[in-house]
């Protein structure tokens, strides 16, 4: 678990779909590319009414899969003992585990190991996540 809460200068938003009412970013300074072959990061979803909630995740790139490790509350990081590896959906409106997975955190399915690549990535005039990936050859 995080030592600290998100922090909010480090806050990227991304994008995640157009029928979606929440707003999402990823705090930067938490990415942790894992030798075990899993992203971990902490996500802020942000309610119409301003209203947010953080949450430490991971993803695999190999098995398209997401786990939530837990959830910031005002005393600190709170683990989910229940935490287990779920499918990434890819085809609903809060979908934003497939946008990091697709736009930043994943070749294909392969882990990216370059955080200059990840932040980059992540930049919102070039960021691709609400798309499918594509290779070189435009080959979905």
């Amino acid at each position: 678990m995080p030592l600290n809460p998100p922090n909010q200068k480090t806050l990227v938003p991304f994008y995640v779909s157009q029928r979606t009412v929440f707003k999402f970013a990823v705090d930067t300074d938490s990415i942790l590319i894992g030798a075990d072959g899993v992203t971990r990061y902490i996500v802020v979803i942000t309610n119409p009414s301003g209203g947010q909630q953080a949450q430490y995740e991971g993803v695999r790139c190999d098995s398209f899969q997401w786990r939530l490790y837990g959830t910031y509350e005002s005393t600190g990081w709170k683990e989910n003992p229940l935490g287990s590896w779920k499918n990434i959906q890819s085809d609903i409106p809060n979908r934003y585990q497939a946008s990091l997975a697709q736009g930043a955190f994943c070749n294909f399915n392969s882990q990216e190991k370059n955080i200059k690549n990840i932040l980059s990535s992540l930049n919102p005039n070039g960021f691709i996540g609400g798309q499918k990936p594509t290779n070189s050859n435009g080959i979905q």
